[in-house]
């Protein structure tokens, strides 16, 4: 078998920068997760900063990626049959090249004499997850799982990896590839705190999503994240959150008297939880947003004078008389309560 390509999945690599969209010289490193073409051409690299932090993922030619560090090779289980071990090193080879297919074929016939072989293979994931190299992780935990389908502690990595990769994800802003993360570790089916975090990190997403539509004012889209937020996780935060949506959602359609915001306007977000005056603070809120400062001030005043506690009516007061002369702020804070994501412990991985 005459496999030389180099470099291989999992290696480190240089990343020119212009290749990252940058003019300036210099070189990024980054874990090759795929290689690709016909013949094996190109990398798919998954780029990290100074800190080994992955960043972003590129695809360049094999000739302008140096390697700087060669994968490690698996720490092999101790095996009685020579056979499985060659079928194992083989796979392990052919992986390493991107040739999937015919890597599997030699991992399963590796498994199917020695099980404990699956282990080994699901072990080499362990390391880059733990340093954050998550979609070269996800790869591999992926291939165990599709040859041993009840292996459950790759199942529970696999997962705990999506969650890990979501939250990167969220911290960059790219939301609905948080959702996708935390949805498909959900559907793995983890059980105890791994299932826990992925059901509260996909309540967060959401709940960003929603506030991030409010904030530009396409409150129906809001109101339907918060809604889901609160479907997926129903607690006091998910519900208020979900109310204020649907007050601002009101006042953003000029439902109801601007001038006479009573009780009665506010009937289903008041009985969600919220009072009165947070009614008022959240209207106001979003009539600012939309440029009726008169609106917002006769709302904002009203919410103080029903209870002059409210600190964020006062705060959101106050940012208006400061912008009146101006085309008004650019964003006041509804109040809607974000939930902080909850990190996958890199100890957990086994």
């Amino acid at each position: 078998m005459n496999i030389e390509l180099s470099p291989k999945i999992l290696d480190v690599v240089e990343v020119p920068n212009r290749f990252l969209g940058f003019e300036t010289p210099g070189v990024a490193l980054g874990t090759v997760v795929e290689v690709f073409g016909e013949p094996r051409k190109e990398l798919l690299v998954e780029v990290s900063d100074e800190n080994g932090v992955p960043q972003d993922l590129v695809t360049l030619p094999i000739s302008e990626a140096k390697k700087v560090c060669s994968s490690p090779e698996p720490v092999m289980e101790v095996s009685s049959d020579e056979g499985a071990n060659n079928e194992f090193q083989r796979g392990w080879l052919l992986l390493q090249n991107g040739l999937l297919a015919e890597a599997k074929t030699h991992f399963e016939l590796a498994f199917k004499h020695d099980p404990r072989l699956a282990g080994t293979l699901m072990n080499s994931a362990n390391e880059p997850a733990k340093r954050g190299m998550y979609d070269a992780a996800i790869f591999i935990y992926q291939l165990v799982l599709e040859l041993q389908p009840e292996n459950h502690l790759t199942r529970r990595n696999l997962a705990a990896t999506h969650i890990s990769r979501g939250i990167q994800y969220a911290e960059r802003g790219a939301l609905d590839k948080a959702v996708e993360d935390f949805g498909y570790s959900l559907s793995l089916e983890p059980s105890g705190e791994i299932a826990q975090k992925a059901q509260h990190n996909l309540v967060a997403a959401y709940t960003q999503l929603g506030t991030r539509l409010a904030e530009i004012n396409r409150h129906q889209e809001s109101v339907a994240n918060l809604f889901i937020a609160f479907q997926i996780g129903p607690s006091d935060i998910t519900r208020r959150n979900l109310a204020i949506a649907l007050v601002s959602l009101q006042a953003s359609r000029g439902e109801g008297s601007r001038q006479n915001l009573s009780i009665a306007g506010f009937r289903n977000p008041i009985q969600m939880g919220l009072t009165l005056s947070e009614c008022r603070s959240a209207f106001g809120a979003t009539l600012a947003n939309l440029g009726d400062m008169e609106g917002a001030r006769h709302a904002l005043i009203e919410a103080l004078r029903i209870d002059e506690e409210n600190e964020l009516a006062r705060t959101n007061l106050a940012t208006l008389d400061t912008t009146k002369e101006s085309a008004g702020p650019s964003w006041m804070n509804f109040g809607i309560s974000l939930i902080q994501p909850q990190h996958a412990d890199a100890q957990q991985y086994q």
